[in-house]
Formats: structure tokens, C-alpha cells, sequence
């Protein structure tokens, strides 16, 4: 299983750049997120979206 952090201004910006960088498509069936944080305004600050994206792996070992 693979599985990346990723912070953005939205939960959704924040899971398709986590789905690019792990080079899977969003609504493939083996791919999963969970909300770590969700994005929140506090004064002066903006604190992003934190997600944790996985996903599992399909099949057997590697061929080689």
C-alpha cells in the first residue's frame, strides 16, 4: 500500500494533489482519503486542508 500526506486550501484540491503526485486517478476503486484536518479561519490566518490519500496496491509481486 502507498499512501501520501497532502495540505491545500479545500479537502478536494488536496486529495487530486495527492492522486497527481501518486499518479492514480481520484475514483479508481483502490484509492481511499481520510480528513485529517479540514481547512479552518482563525483571525488572520487560514489554516489548509490536511488529507492522507491510499492506496492499495492491485494483484501480486512486481514481475522481474
Amino acid at each position: 500500500m502507498r499512501s501520501m500526506e497532502m495540505s491545500a486550501k479545500t479537502v478536494e484540491a488536496a486529495v487530486q494533489a495527492a492522486c497527481e503526485a501518486l499518479g492514480v486517478d481520484r475514483d479508481d476503486s483502490n484509492v481511499s482519503y481520510e480528513v485529517l484536518e479540514f481547512p479552518t479561519r482563525k483571525l488572520f490566518k487560514t489554516i489548509p486542508a490536511k488529507v492522507l490519500v491510499k492506496v492499495e496496491e492491485r494483484g501480486g509481486g512486481k514481475a522481474g
